[in-house]
Formats: C-alpha cells, sequence, structure tokens
C-alpha cells in the first residue's frame, strides 16, 4: 500500500474518510502494514491455515484466477465438509473488500457457486505452506 499512500492527497483521504469514516479508511490504507498474504502469489496446491477469533479453516489454491478471485477448498469453521469457491478476499466487516488478500484483524470472505457468502470471524493468525 505504500504507492496509495503516497499517491492519496489530503483531500483524495479527507473524501475516502468522509464515505467510509475516518476508523475503516486508516485501516484500508494500512491494512498491508498490519500483515497478511497476497493471495496473487500462491500457487496451486499452497494451503493457506487460518485462525480466526472463533474458528480455524483450511484452504487449498485450486487455481489463481487473474480477475477477482482465486478458486479455492475450504474446510473448517461452520462447513460440514470441503467446499469449492472463490476467495474474494478480505473486509471490516462492511461491503468494501481488499481483493486477494487474507489479513489480519480483517474478515475472510469467501463465495460459492450457489451465491452464499462465508464471512469468518475477525483473522488472529495466516500461515502457507507451499506446495
Amino acid at each position: 500500500m505504500d504507492i496509495l499512500k503516497k499517491q492519496l492527497s489530503e483531500k483524495d483521504r479527507a473524501g475516502l474518510e468522509s464515505v467510509l469514516g475516518q476508523t475503516v479508511a486508516n485501516r484500508m490504507i494500512n491494512a498491508d502494514d498490519i500483515g497478511g498474504i497476497d493471495t496473487k502469489k500462491l500457487k496451486p496446491g499452497d494451503l493457506i491455515k487460518i485462525t480466526t477469533s472463533r474458528s480455524k479453516y483450511e484452504i487449498v489454491i485450486l487455481e489463481v484466477e487473474k480477475g477477482y478471485a482465486e478458486k479455492i477448498e475450504i474446510s473448517g469453521g461452520n462447513l460440514k465438509n470441503p467446499e469449492v469457491g472463490y476467495l474474494a478476499g478480505s473486509t471490516y466487516g462492511g461491503s468494501m473488500i481488499k481483493p486477494h488478500w487474507i489479513g489480519l484483524s480483517m474478515y475472510l470472505e469467501v463465495s460459492f457457486p450457489n451465491m452464499e457468502i462465508l464471512r469468518s470471524s475477525m483473522i488472529e493468525q495466516v500461515e502457507v505452506i507451499e506446495a
């Protein structure tokens, strides 16, 4: 996000804060500094272990998409069986999402072919095990 910080003028930042509120705007701008995983850098077969405030998930990258999301298989949490879906990214709880990002102190968002969306509790720990 260093590029965004350098390019975001005071006027643009004020506009962003007026729409999102100061706290959310600051979190989105500084998300990279808090820590997380850039999913565009992952490869098929990589395993991601995620611990949230309420659950644990395991995600296997099936396909790395150039566009909106990565095709994944996810298990854990309230899922009874592993399911195939698309990793949309992370959010701070609202509708604005940071795509291709699994961010600490954020909420993971996965969409499924049946149009259901999984939003995790707050992410506390992320580990990547390369294929």
